[in-house]
């Protein structure tokens, strides 16, 4: 097996805004699935949306999970906004991951609010929203 090399890129686009009002992680529907050749690939991940919250007193958080994996912090994810009367904010994440398996590995945006008075919204005003998955030879 090459290393170092791109083996795969699996490419997953959504144009259909999800919002939430929970103040715990929730599946915002933005997901890529890839199935490494080996396992001792690694696997990159990428991902792009807009976002945005209708309070301006909220705070919206994003992460990233494998499986039922929090990959991100466990109550601040990968990050957060400060939202803004819901003008659309772009934002991205990145993750190198070793998943250790030639199975399907299925990745996923989840993302949640600072209070339930402010909802927040993935692929906001249907935007398109990509996540991407490339498989690197280790």
């Amino acid at each position: 097996l090459v290393t170092g090399k791109i083996l795969q890129v699996i490419n997953a686009t959504f144009s259909t805004s999800t919002t939430t009002s929970s103040t715990s992680f929730a599946d915002s529907g933005l997901n890529v699935a890839i199935t490494p050749s080996a396992t001792s690939s690694k696997v990159f991940i990428m991902a792009t949306f807009a976002s945005g919250g209708d309070n301006n007193d909220g705070t919206s958080y994003f992460t990233l999970t494998k499986g039922a994996s929090n990959l991100g912090h466990s109550t601040e994810g990968f990050g957060k906004l400060q939202n803004d009367d819901s003008s659309q904010q772009l934002s991205a994440l990145s993750y190198l991951d070793s998943p250790s398996t030639t199975s399907e590995t299925t990745y996923k945006i989840y993302f949640k609010t600072s209070h339930t008075n402010n909802d927040v919204a993935v692929s906001l005003d249907d935007a398109t929203s990509t996540m991407t998955a490339m498989e690197i030879g280790a």
